[in-house]
């Protein structure tokens, strides 16, 4: 007997006054195969680096969540917004919900990213600007001015998820969250419970939008002491669900000042080594990590151009 028959049975409602059957709740192999969308794969939204691409093999995959972390003072913020300003650069709307800093202060940072201007020189106001500097700090405006990127600064989980709707809804893809810690969730405590609710509901958002989202997190107080051991995905704090829903977890996990001739009294530049323990759709990195150039006063991280050297002929 059909639901409807079953449901004029039990009221005796006329069944053409019933909502239509929507059918059994799940779907086959063969109607997943057949949807439109099958043959697309799940396609990726680049990282902006190319070493991070490659890793993670195309980059951030739709429906899927990665985290970023770090020691305190290892620019992981500063990558997720190198990371924000590239994606826009490549076509893609990007939406940051700014939790740590006021969004006004994240366009700082960008601008003096896009500029190559130091971070001090902006904050400090268009009265300690030579012409040169504000030159330069003009065609930086013009670089950042129209990308299509979002900032907001609601910490709320339930309206961030809201926001994030809309944000689909108008045509964007890659969500960033910095960071995880200043999130907030009714009814949940501190820790490992919050951080669990957090995480939960963000892999779910993101299947659900069908974009990648990248959370910003910190690593634990025990992490944070071992300075000379490397990194990997038990050191996240409060970890558990973090790792476990996270596609790939890529952690900053040192920081050192270049090596070589080409770079002697360059004390502004610095590398960042990065591993990535976690990685559902590529390989592991660990023992030989990824470096990216990190200029700490510009708030920019670019990829490293290695030239191999000339092959006799």
């Amino acid at each position: 007997m059909r639901a409807a028959d079953v449901a004029r049975a039990l009221t005796g409602t006329p069944t053409d006054s019933l909502p239509a059957d929507p059918g059994p709740p799940w779907r086959t192999v063969a109607e997943i195969g057949a949807r439109p969308d099958y043959a697309n794969g799940l396609p990726t939204i680049t990282t902006g680096f190319a070493s991070l691409d490659h890793i993670l093999q195309g980059g951030f995959r739709k429906e899927s969540t990665y985290a970023l972390a770090g020691r305190t003072g290892t620019s992981k913020s500063t990558l997720a917004m190198n990371v924000a300003r590239k994606v826009a650069l490549s076509g893609h709307t990007v939406l940051i919900f700014k939790l740590e800093e006021s969004a006004r202060e994240a366009v700082y940072r960008m601008h003096a990213a896009a500029a190559q201007v130091s971070l001090d020189l902006l904050l400090g106001g268009p009265r300690r600007l030579n012409p040169q500097t504000h030159e330069k700090l003009t065609d930086g405006w013009s670089l950042i001015s129209k990308l299509p990127v979002r900032i907001s600064d609601q910490r709320d989980l339930d309206a961030m998820s809201r926001i994030s709707a809309e944000h689909v809804k108008q045509d964007g893809g890659l969500i960033i969250v910095d960071q995880l810690s200043m999130v907030e969730v009714r009814g949940t405590e501190f820790g490992y419970e919050r951080a669990t609710t957090i995480s939960n509901h963000l892999r779910i958002l993101a299947r659900d939008l069908q974009v990648p989202i990248l959370i910003v997190a910190q690593v634990n107080r025990e992490a944070a002491k071992k300075k000379n051991e490397r990194l990997g995905v038990n050191d996240l704090r409060d970890s558990g669900a973090i790792e476990n829903d996270a596609s790939a977890v890529i952690l900053i996990d040192r920081v050192r000042k270049p090596d070589g001739p080409e770079y002697s009294g360059a004390e502004l530049v610095r590398y960042l080594q990065i591993v990535v323990p976690k990685n559902r759709y590529g390989p592991i990195v660990e023992e030989v990590p990824i470096e990216l150039f990190w200029w700490p006063q510009t708030c920019r991280i670019e990829e490293i151009v290695r030239c191999d050297p000339e092959v006799p002929t």
